[in-house]
């Protein structure tokens, strides 16, 4: 039976407002965090104080384990916890607004979207909540970034052209360039060895899943349904994509029922991997291929879950009610 989860120490957080201001630092800021996530009331066990611009005293990697957003109150903390749903969350960073992320491959650093500066732009920083450094400026949304494996790319989506495409860059920010260019393009998620980038597209009618080089040339489509197929990702071993879709459900909506699939790389041997009449979401394979984590709100509320490779042993591991989870992402292993 999955625990409700508590958290065991908190050594680096910074607070923010929904205008991106910060609100809180330091000890203040971890009892707050305490009562959003309903977490026992109890002392860090090595607080850390921030100085000056809200950054942590000192950075350090996060532990190993699933990387969520959870929201509770208009509040959005970044937190961690064991895949096995142990009682170890230990929130990185609270910001005011949701956020999807993807770490670089040796862990140090995560990029997210946020609208601190007034619209959605791709930002750093380091897992300890330091170093942040805002990627893209552009008055246009910069949305859904992910992390070349390499480390020295970032894919995100953009509306800057007028419609959803797949821009590509230096992990330094530099060298921008837009790779697609067939109406809405989005969602990237590259191949293990880097030469491709996968996404979510809509150009011959029907959200299906495609994939091209990663310059941007040679676009495949992978999946051919009726249905809405999307947010996809790679395994780490390359031979397979889950995805999202409601093709047998008959939903209208991202919410409605959508089911967790999964198929070999070249678009082949397409099956489906949950069957709950609630939404699953945001699928995203484990460093070894074993394992899945990914959302569904089938017990009220978001939670994030994990189960086998064959769609086996489904598990809530947050089981917190009273916050919602969201954007499960797997800290690389160190």
């Amino acid at each position: 039976m999955a625990r409700q989860h508590s958290l065991r120490s908190i050594p680096h957080f910074i607070i923010y407002g929904a205008n991106g201001r910060v609100m809180a630092e330091g000890r203040n800021a971890a009892e707050q965090v305490r009562r959003w996530l309903g977490a026992e009331d109890r002392q860090p066990e090595k607080p850390v104080e921030a100085e000056g611009t809200g950054a942590a005293a000192e950075a350090t990697s996060l532990p190993a384990g699933i990387a969520f957003a959870s929201e509770q109150d208009e509040r959005m903390a970044l937190c961690t916890i064991d895949p096995d749903g142990g009682d170890l969350a230990r929130v990185a960073l609270v910001a005011g607004e949701r956020t999807r992320m993807d770490f670089s491959p040796n862990g140090g650093k995560v990029v997210f979207n946020s609208k601190r500066d007034g619209n959605w732009e791709v930002y750093v920083m380091d897992t300890a909540g330091t170093n942040l450094v805002r990627l893209t400026h552009h008055p246009a949304d910069d949305l859904s970034p992910a992390w070349s494996p390499d480390g020295s790319k970032i894919a995100w989506q953009s509306k800057r052209s007028g419609t959803l495409q797949i821009h590509a860059m230096n992990s330094d920010g530099t060298d921008q360039t837009q790779l697609t260019h067939v109406s809405w393009s989005y969602e990237p998620f590259w191949s293990p060895d880097g030469s491709k980038i996968g996404f979510t597209s809509h150009r011959d009618g029907y959200f299906e899943i495609y994939v091209m080089n990663a310059d941007g040339t040679n676009p495949a489509r992978l999946t051919h349904s009726r249905g809405r197929d999307f947010g996809a990702d790679w395994s780490p071993d390359g031979s397979k994509i889950l995805f999202m879709s409601n093709r047998d459900t008959g939903a209208t909506r991202i919410g409605g029922e959508t089911e967790i699939y999964v198929m070999n790389a070249d678009g082949t041997k397409q099956t489906r991997l949950t069957e709950h009449p609630r939404a699953d979401l945001s699928a995203v394979w484990s460093p070894d291929g074993e394992a899945i984590a990914f959302v569904s709100d089938r017990d009220g509320d978001r939670e994030i879950y994990v189960m086998t490779a064959d769609g086996a042993n489904e598990v809530n591991i947050t089981n917190s009610p009273e916050a919602q989870d969201n954007y499960p992402a797997w800290l690389p292993d160190q």
